[in-house]
């Protein structure tokens, strides 16, 4: 089975059964491809165990793979970890390069400003 079956495979599992049984498959970097999409969907499974520090080194470790789209997430994951200064940081950089994403997306965009003004207070 090709790395990239795998993921799938690990994904269809988090959907279908639950985050424990995809971390076995999503979790071990071997099975892992080289696309952005397995380490994105890594990084949200840490994200949905509460573990996020693993979300964080995913992210971090990957983010060329996965693009700005990761700092987003960032700025939850350090705001789970009471790090205001960096999620702020993170929601900043999401904002700045998507300041002019495309009008359906622009709620996301939103959403981390509003998360910067709460930081800031």
């Amino acid at each position: 089975m090709t790395r990239l079956a795998k993921s799938l495979r690990g994904f269809g599992l988090w959907r279908r059964s639950g985050p424990d049984e995809a971390l076995a498959i999503l979790g071990d970097p071997n099975q892992m491809g080289t696309n952005g999409n397995d380490w994105w969907w890594l990084g949200q499974l840490y994200q949905e165990l509460g573990r996020f520090r693993n979300a964080e080194r995913v992210y971090r470790t990957h983010s060329i793979l996965i693009h700005q789209l990761v700092h987003r997430e960032l700025g939850g994951v350090y705001e789970a970890l009471d790090e205001y200064d960096k999620a702020r940081e993170a929601y900043e950089y999401f904002v700045e390069y998507w300041n002019e994403a495309d009008p359906e997306l622009q709620p996301m965009v939103e959403e981390a400003r509003q998360a910067i003004a709460r930081l800031t207070q």
